[in-house]
Formats: structure tokens, C-alpha cells, sequence
């Protein structure tokens, strides 16, 4: 929607889809300035049998620039959480979606607590989903909708420039004004 009404600033945008059964085939490698992922990164883990978060994030990487920008906005489980890296309650550690991130070749560039909801307590009988805005299951309506949505984690990860890995250099360093691009796309997205 938001593209269809601003053809000013998002006329070179281009949305794709990444499914498991195709992985972006039809996206050259390394032709991709930003890739988002809006809480889903979860659907990736294990949720559904034939899922590997691993391919899913070695095809972002494929198709981002040296120097391209992952920005994730994902439901955030605590640190040593039972299903933390499976999906299935919907959180995901941040150090598990870092650490597939970083396997894939990608670079944690920054973080961000704009997302973040202290009053989420993590333990809901049906994950994250217990949580407005889906409310599934038989909680509390009024004590959901106190908590409100889930806590977030929100980061931005770089494809390292080809160069500076070979020779040890850094990179250029533009990640605040790209992250902050990624942030702004990623609020005005949420529902």
C-alpha cells in the first residue's frame, strides 16, 4: 500500500517473496540493496517440517550487494527459552537468529530496542499467537491486550564487501542511516 501511494520515494523498489521450495531463483546474486523480514523469521526454524533457517538465510545473502542491509523484526524469546530455536511458539533467542545470520555470511550491524515490550512475559499457552492482534486460544482477552504485542527483537545485518574481507579493511560505514532506512520501513509496515 504504502508503495502504491508514495511512487516518489519507493519507485525502485521491487517486492519478491521467499518460499523454501524456490529461495529467490529469480533474483541475481548479489543485485538486492535491502531485504526485510517482518516476524517470520520464526516460519523459517523448524516450524513446518522441510524448513531450513539456513537456506533461507544463505538466500538473502546470495542476493544482497556487498555492503546490503538484512533488516529482521522478529517476536524475541529469552535467552535459554525450551523452543527458542524451533519456531513454534512463534519467539526465536536473538542469539540463535544472529548466529544463522553470521553462519550465512552476514554481519550483525546493529541493534535496536524500538520494538522491544518488557511487559511480554514469553510464557503464553499458545506462544506468541496468544498475544494481540491474533488473540488464539482460551487466555485472558483483557490481560492480552494489557500486555499488548509481543516483545521484539530488531536488527540490521551487513553483507560484508568483498574487498574488505580479502584485505581486512572495513567496509564503509553507512550502517546508522541504512539501519535507520530499515527501521522506519519496518514500523510504518507493522500492522
Amino acid at each position: 500500500e504504502m508503495l502504491q501511494e508514495h511512487p516518489e520515494l519507493y519507485d525502485q523498489v521491487e517486492e519478491t517473496v521467499l518460499f523454501q521450495d524456490t529461495l529467490m531463483p529469480e533474483v541475481a546474486d548479489g543485485s538486492v540493496d535491502v531485504a526485510v523480514s517482518f516476524r517470520n523469521t520464526h516460519n523459517w526454524s523448524g516450524r513446518w517440517e522441510g524448513h531450513s533457517v539456513d537456506a533461507y538465510f544463505q538466500a538473502v545473502a546470495r542476493v544482497l550487494r556487498p555492503g546490503g542491509i538484512f533488516g529482521i523484526v522478529q517476536h524475541r524469546a529469552p535467552e535459554g527459552t525450551e523452543h527458542g530455536e524451533d519456531g513454534t511458539i512463534g519467539y526465536l533467542t536473538e542469539s540463535f537468529v544472529i548466529g544463522r545470520a553470521e553462519a550465512a555470511g552476514l554481519e550483525l550491524a546493529e541493534r535496536s530496542e524500538m520494538h522491544a515490550n518488557p511487559r511480554d512475559t514469553h510464557d503464553h499457552p499458545e506462544g506468541v499467537w496468544s498475544l494481540p492482534p491474533v488473540m488464539r486460544g482460551d487466555s485472558d482477552p483483557e490481560a492480552m491486550r494489557a500486555i499488548g504485542e509481543s516483545d521484539r527483537m530488531t536488527l540490521t545485518f551487513r553483507k560484508p564487501d568483498a574487498t574488505a574481507v580479502e584485505d581486512g579493511t572495513a567496509a564503509p560505514d553507512n550502517t546508522a542511516a541504512e539501519a535507520t532506512a530499515a527501521e522506519a520501513t519496518s514500523e510504518e509496515a507493522a500492522p
